[in-house]
């Protein structure tokens, strides 16, 4: 779509297409209305004519992607906070292969709120055998997963008592003092927040994952597999 093109849409008066209604709305922590749709997200909503126009070419490509069987291009097409969704729409139909594990990972790894998603990523990462944990990995990452010792401590940085069953840790007890910080400010004075330095043993062969990409030493596991051995608070 040239400029030209753009800015004729922004000027039109056309409005919203009726299936993409409930999806405008002002967002009273912004202060603005926005459009927030699996296929776009637009802050502040800016054209209705835009947002058809933008709507009608992604979901004509959602349709061909899917058909192909191309699943990567799928999820690339769809808005961050809705790809795990995507993903899950699809994940039965690719169930125990290679592509299965690298899309797992990839969307792990590209999320902002795994908070929020922490049972459709159990039910996700309970799909992921140890037979095959290896495609969830690159080089780098796979030969630093096998070099884990048996058994070993790992940390969780937290903001609040809530997120103690989380699914991810880390080896780097530097990183989860940075998350614990992060967390217990980014949950408000409307939360009772307490950054809290968590710290508990695994047994690598619980491990499901062990990725490195965001420099953040990550660990992937189950809460029940993980014997939490102290809580320490950062005040």
């Amino acid at each position: 779509m040239d400029i030209g093109s753009i800015n004729a849409l922004m000027k039109s008066d056309e409005p919203l297409l009726p299936e993409l209604e409930p999806y405008a709305f002002f967002d009273p922590n912004l202060k603005m209305r926005i459009f927030h749709h699996p296929l776009i997200i637009d802050v502040p909503f800016t054209s209705a004519a835009l947002i058809n126009a933008r709507y009608k070419f992604k979901k004509q490509k959602l349709e061909e992607y899917l058909a192909s069987g191309d699943y990567s291009g799928a999820i690339a097409l769809t808005e961050r906070p809705y790809r795990l969704d995507r993903f899950m729409d699809f994940m039965d139909d690719v169930a125990g292969t290679e592509e299965f594990c690298k899309l797992a990972a990839d969307v792990w790894i590209d999320s902002e709120n795994i908070h929020r998603n922490l049972d459709e990523w159990r039910e996700v990462w309970s799909m992921v055998g140890s037979s095959n944990r290896e495609w969830l990995h690159d080089d780098q990452e796979w030969e630093a997963f096998q070099s884990l010792p048996e058994h070993f401590e790992i940390y969780r940085g937290i903001g609040v008592e809530g997120a103690v069953r989380g699914l991810s840790w880390t080896t780097d007890v530097d990183k989860a003092r940075w998350f614990a910080d992060r967390n217990a400010n980014l949950a408000g004075v409307d939360i009772d927040a307490e950054p809290i330095l968590l710290t508990g043993t695994v047994n690598k062969s619980d491990v499901i994952a062990y990725f490195l990409q965001r420099g953040e030493s990550e660990i992937v596991v189950l809460p029940e597999k993980v014997e939490l051995i102290r809580r320490e608070s950062l005040f």
